[in-house]
């Protein structure tokens, strides 16, 4: 997969965004099955760059260079 995309895991946590030779690579958003949300720069299927963390447990956000 190359370009734009969307891809589910077996546990249905999920990715949305960008992809490089079938990895998560460039602009994305990532949702976890525990509510919580990443809306950053990927590279290589890790968080890489800029990006939010949204935490659902203590309504928190974290934002900075993972």
């Amino acid at each position: 997969m190359h370009g734009k995309g969307k891809m589910t895991w077996p546990d249905q946590s999920r990715y949305e965004g960008d992809f490089n030779k079938g990895k998560a690579a460039g602009h994305g958003v990532e949702y976890l099955t525990n509510g919580d949300k990443y809306i950053g720069e990927f590279d290589k299927e890790l968080k890489h760059g800029a990006g939010v963390y949204y935490n659902t447990m203590d309504q928190t956000k974290r934002q900075g260079e993972w």
